[in-house]
């Protein structure tokens, strides 16, 4: 696989699992807020800021988008760090995998 086809890829991927997760905290943040152990207000503005992400991503595999992303996932693996220690993990796999694409994403242009 190269770098490349490595970006377009995983924008593709990950912009759409954020977007999945921004549908879910903005269609029912109550369920989502009660899986992440956070407020259902919270679960929205989640929602929100996972929407930006999850288009900037599916619309255009660059640096910036693949990096916001990545800081989206390591405040997200911080905040549940003590309290959901398997999804903190998770979120910090993501933040790796969009850190990853992020640097690759630079070096092609």
């Amino acid at each position: 696989m190269t770098a490349d086809h490595f970006v377009r890829t995983s924008s593709i991927a990950i912009g759409a699992t954020t977007l999945f997760f921004a549908g879910w905290g903005l269609l029912a943040p109550a369920s989502l807020a009660a899986k992440m152990g956070v407020s259902p207000r919270t679960a929205r503005l989640l929602g929100v800021r996972d929407l930006v992400s999850g288009t900037l991503l599916v619309t255009r595999a660059d640096r910036a988008a693949f990096t916001l992303r990545a800081l989206a996932d390591v405040s997200d693996a911080w905040t549940m760090a003590d309290t959901r220690p398997g999804i903190a993990a998770a979120a910090g796999g993501f933040a790796g995998w969009s850190a990853v694409s992020a640097a690759l994403a630079t070096r092609q242009r």
